[in-house]
């Protein structure tokens, strides 16, 4: 599995939040997800990079953006402990939850 972020400017978006919320909760290529704040998902797939920026390019309509790859190793930050155990690979405890419970936006 593999742990991506997903950047992007929400005041330069074609499509509302709560339309790209609905395609990222319901894309085939995203296994589970978490908002940590505007403009940013975490997000943890079995798919490439190149696969998981292909779709979004098409959400996005031209819209800039940025999918990365990210290490659990090499990240840090300010996150509920919830968020850090998720990212280093506990999961939600719940294969068909797709985002973190208590933590939903």
């Amino acid at each position: 599995m593999n742990t991506y972020i997903l950047s992007y400017n929400p005041l330069e978006m074609k499509i509302s939040h709560g339309q790209l919320a609905i395609f990222i909760k319901d894309s085939k290529k995203i296994f589970q997800h978490y908002p940590p704040f505007r403009g940013t998902y975490v997000i943890k797939s079995f798919e490439t990079l190149q696969s998981l920026a292909e779709s979004f390019r098409e959400v996005f309509e031209g819209a800039p953006f940025i999918v990365t790859m990210a290490y659990p190793t090499a990240m840090g930050g300010a996150q509920p402990e919830m968020v850090w155990s998720w990212v280093n690979g506990h999961g939600f405890g719940n294969e068909n939850q797709s985002t973190l419970p208590a933590l939903n936006r």
